[in-house]
């Protein structure tokens, strides 16, 4: 059998369809161009030669932190002061809630409906209901009084003896 004509690159598609003979030349061109690129990461000096003790004034130890990069890489003493601010933070932030905790509650609360009210009753509130329904009962009294005023008693019913039949 022989080789084929064309070679498939990447997931498919008519535009991943190559020539053995292309795709030969490409990865030849890029073998030069990987020799000569000047942003590839190769090593200036040769790796026999021993690097330059670090002193201890130079030398920072880094935390780690996250899942990888360069922004995750903490100078330790900067981080202790770091985690001492969350922590000033977490504080300030609890004392927050509770003072709005300790708030008196409104009578209303979230978007309405029945189970977003309430009585609102105060004590103050109490003692002003009371003196309503006091006020109400006696005009309900008066209004008795003045319907049995200006009313005639209907006159008395005769009643006939039974009879023996």
């Amino acid at each position: 059998m022989s080789e084929p004509v064309f070679r498939r690159v990447g997931r498919g598609g008519a535009g991943n369809w190559y020539s053995k003979k292309d795709v030969e030349e490409v990865q030849k061109n890029e073998a030069a161009a990987a020799a000569q690129d000047i942003e590839a990461q190769k090593q200036a000096v040769p790796a026999t030669t021993v690097p330059p003790p670090a002193s201890e004034s130079t030398t920072q130890t880094y935390a780690r932190s996250g899942r990888g990069g360069a922004g995750n890489f903490k100078d330790q003493a900067s981080a202790a002061a770091s985690l001492r601010l969350e922590r000033e933070e977490a504080e300030r932030t609890k004392a927050v809630v509770a003072a709005n905790l300790a708030k008196a509650k409104h009578p209303f609360s979230g978007r309405g409906g029945a189970g977003n009210w309430s009585d609102g009753v105060t004590p103050l509130g109490a003692q002003q209901q009371a003196e309503e329904q006091q006020r109400v009962e006696d005009l309900e009294m008066k209004v008795l009084r003045d319907v049995e005023a200006g009313l005639a008693l209907p006159p008395p019913a005769y009643h006939v003896p039974e009879r023996d039949t």
